[in-house]
């Protein structure tokens, strides 16, 4: 059995397994071989606790179980999915089978081309489900379930896509940027801390975000989404950056190299990285 990471003490723990990479999956560059984590994120306060997507459907009995065991027992559940895309909700029906889910927060709607449509098990909640309003890109505003959670509309994006930020940990719940990092072992660890080796380097960044972004060297170069995210930065204090895939960023020092990484190359989307 997998356990639950605690990212920040009694607060954050990241869920999840790895991927075994072989040209297998979609948003990693096809030559990366080696390992990538999978993640989703339980937020703990006092009386609530939110699940910050629910993995992928591979890892939804080692989700489950890593769930129920850090989970306190008597507080309500809220899920909250920052894409309709698989990655985000593949977990979902069986966290529901186990745990009572008392609202589900997302964007988008349900329709034919919508990811959602593959929860049919789901059908009790649906009555509890909110569909979260699109800010202006950049807009930010306070979760309904929680005052300590503010949702982002990020311009790096194509589907509707929401960022988290938990302004207790100082925690950047970034969907699938910052999804560049991997590891060369299955049981290494899924969380780079300032001090320990860092192999990131801006060619593999811009090697992974043309994968999962594959439409950035060809964009407009109107520079939205460089000044999108410094504005977020410049804005909030992160001392932690939690992705949907990849390895968690934590502490200011490791935070601020990866932000240097990605946004050089939001400045430069078509140019060739150093």
């Amino acid at each position: 059995m997998i356990a639950p990471i605690e990212i920040v003490p009694g607060r954050i723990y990241r869920l999840g397994g790895s991927v075994k990479l072989n040209n297998n999956v979609s948003w990693v560059p096809a030559h990366v071989r080696g390992y990538q984590p999978q993640n989703c994120y339980l937020v703990v306060e006092s009386d609530r606790a939110t699940l910050i997507d629910t993995g992928i459907a591979a890892h939804k009995h080692i989700i489950t179980e890593q769930l129920l065991q850090v989970l306190p027992k008597g507080i309500p559940l809220t899920v909250f999915l920052t894409r309709s895309e698989y990655d985000c909700i593949g977990s979902l029906a069986e966290i529901q089978k186990h745990v009572r889910v008392e609202r589900l927060l997302a964007g988008g709607s349900v329709n034919p081309f919508d990811a959602f449509d593959a929860v049919i098990e789901l059908e009790g909640t649906w009555d509890n489900r909110i569909q979260l309003g699109r800010n202006p890109v950049g807009g930010a505003s306070t979760l309904e379930t929680s005052d300590q959670l503010e949702t982002i509309t990020p311009a790096l994006r194509l589907l509707v896509t929401f960022w988290v930020y938990d302004k207790v940990s100082k925690t950047f719940f970034s969907s699938d940027l910052f999804g560049h990092t991997v590891t060369a072992n299955e049981d290494d660890s899924v969380i780079i801390d300032a001090g320990q080796a860092d192999t990131t380097t801006p060619t593999g960044v811009r090697e992974h975000m043309e994968s999962k972004f594959h439409w950035l060297p060809y964009s407009v170069p109107d520079g939205v989404p460089a000044r999108d995210l410094r504005k977020l930065f410049a804005e909030r204090e992160i001392e932690n950056i939690a992705p949907s895939h990849g390895l968690v960023l934590r502490g200011k020092e490791v935070v601020q190299r990866h932000f240097d990484h990605v946004i050089t190359l939001l400045d430069n989307p078509w140019g060739t990285a150093a």
